[in-house]
């Protein structure tokens, strides 16, 4: 039997912006669909006197909490607010709390994303123990995906990608699975094949597609790709590397986090 969602969590500023509520939006689309609910954790990243949260009044923030509720509602989900109860922690760790105790998370994660959204996302990714759907601008999809690419180099943190797509997708969707070039160490045409067949047995309609590289960055590659076809969401596994081994051979996880993602990205770490 596949496995559902049952909670989704999203993290929004405080006074959300246009992305965040894009993104509780997004979640509450896929909510609808899963029969899940929806969990918004509402704080500020920053707490000092004279911060925009600290300028926000009871009535505003009465209004914030009537407004989340009503998109909630309108997408016939349940949706709690919950308000930052701990600053023991930093912001990553607090959304990181409430991640693990949700099966997917997302995130309002601009298109050239600030010093404190690139802080914010590796603590949330690698911490928060679930796929986080990285959102860019205000563009999320107006229903489930129809289709996911998933990025495949036979590595673990790819097996965890595939997975978190089919969690999310199957038996919806369309679910191609995507090498670039051949790797010898991973033999990704031999096991991605396979990865496609696992996709198709959880119900997806699914197929493997090997991508020519021609010495660009692989994010590069595979959003081309979803682009050029019309692909809703790219998921890919999350690695922490070293610095020496990012500076020589980079990582898609970093250069993600670095510039953006063009499209709504799902991250397993």
């Amino acid at each position: 039997m596949h496995m559902s969602l049952k909670r989704i969590a999203v993290r929004a500023e405080l006074p959300p912006g246009e992305g965040d509520l894009e993104a509780v939006m997004l979640a509450c689309r896929v909510a609808r669909e899963q029969e899940a609910e929806v969990s918004v954790i509402l704080y500020t990243t920053e707490v000092l006197p004279g911060s925009a949260s600290a300028n926000v009044t009871p009535a505003e923030l009465a209004e914030i909490n009537e407004r989340l509720a009503a998109i909630g509602s309108n997408h016939g989900v349940k949706l709690s607010v919950h308000e930052r109860c701990s600053y023991a922690h930093g912001s990553g760790e607090v959304f990181a709390d409430l991640l693990r105790v949700s099966d997917l998370g997302v995130l309002h994660y601009a298109a050239q994303p600030s010093i404190t959204q690139r802080m914010l996302a590796p603590t949330v990714i690698f911490d928060g123990g679930v796929p986080i759907v990285l959102l860019p601008r205000a563009m999320g999809f107006d229903r489930m995906p129809k289709s996911i690419l998933v990025g495949w180099d036979g590595s673990p943190a790819a097996a965890r990608a595939l997975r978190s797509a089919i969690l999310l997708g199957a038996p919806r969707c369309a679910i191609t699975v995507a090498a670039i070039d051949e790797s010898p160490k991973h033999r990704s045409g031999r096991s991605g094949v396979e990865a496609a067949h696992l996709a198709a047995m959880h119900g997806a309609i699914s197929s493997f597609v090997t991508l020519k590289g021609d010495g660009r960055h692989a994010l590069d590659v595979l959003e081309s790709h979803c682009s050029e076809n019309g692909i809703d969401l790219l998921a890919a596994g999350a690695v922490r590397h070293g610095a020496i081994h990012q500076v020589i051979f980079g990582s898609l996880t970093s250069e993600i986090l670095l510039r953006g993602p063009s499209l709504p990205t799902l991250l397993a770490g």
